[in-house]
This record gives C-alpha cells, sequence and structure tokens, in this order.
C-alpha cells in the first residue's frame, strides 16, 4: 500500500487542498496526491443536482473522499472492498434519498425528480442495495479482513443485510430522506447495529 505522510494545506478558490506526497513501493520519487475536499458538494450545488444519476454520484463522491481522508490520518491502509462499500452504500443512501422525495406532492418536490421515473429509482435502489452486501460480504470474507479480525465480520453479513433490507422497507413508506434520523427512529435497525457491534467485539468471535 502507499505511504502517505502529513500533508500539506493549500487553499485555492474557497476551497481546502490536503496534499500527500505518496511514496509507491520501489520507487524512491514521491508522487503528489491531492485531495479536495468539499470539491465534490462544490460541484454538486452548482450544477451537477440538477443531472439525473450524476446528483447521487456527486453526493457518493464526497464521502468517499472523507472515508480515504479518515484511513490516511489514522494511517491505515483502507481495503478495496472497503471503499468499494463505502461507495456502494453512498449511492443505495443517495437513491433511497431521492426515493423518499418522490413520494412529495409534485409541486414540492426538487426539480431533477422528473428525470427520475418511479420504476428506475425502484431498480437504481436495488441494484446499490445488491452491490453494498455484495462487496461488504467480500470485505467481510476477505483474506486482510479474516487476517486482522478473524471470523468476526463474517457473522456480521447477515446482520448487515437485515439492516439494509429493513431500512429499505421504511424508505417504501415514505422514510428515507433524513438517515440519521430514520435509523435512530427503527428499533430493529437498532437492534441490528447493537447485533453488529456486540459480534465485532466479542472475543468468542
Amino acid at each position: 500500500m502507499p505511504d502517505f505522510h502529513k500533508p500539506n494545506m493549500v487553499k485555492t478558490n474557497g476551497i481546502n487542498l490536503a496534499v500527500y506526497e505518496q511514496r509507491p513501493a520501489g520507487k524512491a520519487k514521491p508522487i503528489p496526491v491531492v485531495m479536495a475536499h468539499g470539491m465534490p458538494e462544490l460541484a454538486y450545488s452548482w450544477r451537477l443536482k440538477e443531472i439525473a444519476i450524476v446528483d447521487v454520484f456527486a453526493i457518493a463522491s464526497g464521502f468517499m473522499l472523507r472515508l480515504l481522508a479518515g484511513t490516511v490520518a489514522v494511517a491505515i491502509a483502507p481495503s478495496r472492498w472497503l471503499l468499494l462499500t463505502g461507495m456502494f452504500i453512498a449511492l443505495f443512501l443517495g437513491f433511497c434519498k431521492r426515493k423518499a422525495e418522490s413520494m412529495h406532492a409534485r409541486g414540492a418536490q426538487r426539480q431533477v425528480l422528473s428525470d427520475y421515473p418511479p420504476a428506475l429509482l425502484d431498480t437504481l435502489v436495488a441494484a446499490s442495495l445488491t452491490a453494498t452486501l455484495a462487496t461488504y460480504s467480500l470485505f467481510a470474507t476477505s483474506p486482510e479482513a479474516l487476517r486482522q479480525h478473524g471470523e468476526r465480520l463474517v457473522y456480521t453479513v447477515p446482520v448487515v443485510i437485515f439492516a439494509l433490507m429493513r431500512y429499505t422497507w421504511q424508505v417504501h413508506r415514505g422514510r428515507g430522506e433524513d438517515v440519521a434520523r430514520d435509523l435512530l427512529a427503527d428499533r430493529w435497525i437498532l437492534l441490528a447495529a447493537l447485533a453488529w457491534l456486540a459480534l465485532f467485539l466479542g472475543r468468542w468471535a
């Protein structure tokens, strides 16, 4: 994995850029890597929020930048499957939000929803849910995860499947616009979160 050092912060046009020096294995000369915090959100607010599919991918890319920055900050090499899981769950939550918004009266809907037919939203939610569950399962059973955590993450796979299916059910009831609020409002999802923690932290696993 690349060797990251403390970033140099550069501000340009109101955007903070974290510039990292990456030294690939076997190479003496470092390669500059730039992470633009706030860039996806700026592009989203400027124009991308009006373009179907692109709007949700812009939100997801901002989440991925924060995830990558977090792994670099704590000096943890991110698993490829974990990164894919993060990307797909961000897409899943984004399309769930659009699905929930589509249930409002037409006059109260955001403009981009006119380009999202209901059947398409259902397909996008299902596709991103399937991708999230597949990549999380692959992450939990990957050699890296087994080496670091044993089989603990393997046992959490059914819990994650249940929690995301339960959340999908909530979305089809008109919830899902505020992820934090709706997750905390469902006791079954909270119980799933506690079960995940118990499985992951338990010494028996």
